[in-house]
């Protein structure tokens, strides 16, 4: 689809209806008290795609994405290199964004923090009325930023402390995490933790798929849902690193 940003399916490493989910030991929970299975999929691009009129496009990619049982689709609420999206325009986008989810029985994930050194953005007050609007609509969960220690977020959001410190304004019911771990293990100090496993293509191309065994020992370490919601994308050919074109690989 011409609006798809980023094709990667997430693995949730430990194993219903939209509603509020918790965090019980190593497991999501769902309304009804099950385990939920967290099928989720990168879709950067669905609350720039309601902002900016195309809403149309959305509603396509959430009936696909139910259609494949997915659970959990992924969105920036605020970007700059993928595309342009103001924090307050992302805000505005995101009630539509849940009503629409929680028809097709689909959760999102809302990432607060992406590309702050190129956009300017209230780091309290952004997550605060993420934080609002996900509390009313119970069908979504917050990761405070996108791989936090990156040269497109500014300092502050390289500090799990300041991050942990915002999180505190999040209702607690709302499963939160940080951001990904793998440069810094104090960002695990979410009642979830995100992972972006390494996407190693040796051997044979099977690198990204056997490093996610590694996740096994996060789980026993932190005592936490730990969630890989960026691996390598899918795509037409093999792109070592970037891309992967082989279903049995993502099987």
């Amino acid at each position: 689809m011409r609006f798809f940003v980023f094709c990667a399916v997430a693995l949730l490493l430990v194993a219903s209806a939209p509603g509020s989910l918790r965090v019980e030991g190593t497991r999501f929970i769902d309304p009804a008290g099950q385990p939920f299975q967290w099928r989720g999929i990168a879709a950067f691009r669905l609350l720039d795609l309601i902002a900016h009129g195309g809403e149309a496009d959305v509603a396509a990619y959430l009936d696909w994405a139910a259609s494949r049982q997915l659970t959990v689709a992924r969105v920036l609420s605020m970007a700059h290199h993928l595309f342009k999206l103001k924090p307050e325009d992302g805000v505005a986008a995101l009630p539509r964004l849940l009503e629409m989810a929680a028809a097709r029985k689909l959760h999102i994930e809302v990432v607060a923090f992406a590309d702050t050194a190129e956009v300017p953005v209230d780091l309290d007050r952004h997550v605060r009325a993420i934080a609002e609007v996900v509390a009313r609509s119970g069908n979504a969960v917050i990761e405070i930023a996108n791989e936090p220690v990156h040269p497109t977020q500014i300092p502050e959001v390289h500090d799990a402390d300041i991050l942990r410190k915002l999180a505190t304004a999040i209702p607690r019911e709302i499963p939160i995490s940080l951001g990904s771990v793998e440069r810094g293990e104090g960002f695990a100090a979410g009642s979830y933790v995100t992972w972006h496993v390494p996407r190693e293509h040796e051997p044979r191309g099977w690198g990204h798929v056997l490093a996610i065994a590694d996740g096994a020992a996060f789980v026993q370490k932190w005592k936490k849902p730990v969630v890989s919601d960026e691996p390598i994308g899918a795509g037409f050919a093999l792109i070592p690193g970037r891309r992967d074109n082989d279903p049995a690989r993502f099987r």
